[in-house]
């Protein structure tokens, strides 16, 4: 059995999706998408299962659909200004170390409130999570 796509997930970071794929012998894979430049979904290579290309019909396929998905989402009701981002190179809100609390404040699920560390950027001071916030 050929793999199917599964599932598209938007990612917290603007014009990042998870896509998932059913493998067919009971194993899912999951990788990535970006928008690169031009605003089209790419994928790393080194992401790809053994053996795919980007030019697997399956995986251009995906980046189609992965294409349509992000302009339903932005077409339909205008941009959403992003409020909690990962910083450069993290991964801390996308995986869900930091979230807002109730009152609207960068928090950190292990530890609590994070401190502001200037330029919008917020830190957990015990363990070092770390989101931009824009109000």
């Amino acid at each position: 059995m050929d793999p199917l796509l599964h599932r598209i997930e938007a990612l917290p970071r603007a014009d990042s999706f998870t896509v998932t794929f059913d493998l067919g012998n009971g194993e899912e894979r999951s990788v990535v998408t970006t928008a690169g430049e031009d605003g089209a979904p790419t994928l790393a290579a080194a992401n790809l299962p053994g053996g795919w290309t980007l030019e697997t019909p399956v995986v251009e396929a995906a980046l189609r659909a992965v294409a349509a998905f992000r302009e339903a989402r932005t077409s339909a009701a205008g941009p959403k200004p992003q409020r909690l981002l990962d910083v450069d190179g993290g991964w801390d809100v996308t995986i869900g170390n930091v979230v807002l609390d109730a009152a609207g404040q960068p928090t950190c699920v292990a530890d609590g409130v994070m401190v502001a560390a200037g330029g919008g950027r917020y830190e957990c001071p015990e363990c070092g999570a770390a989101a931009l916030y824009a109000q």
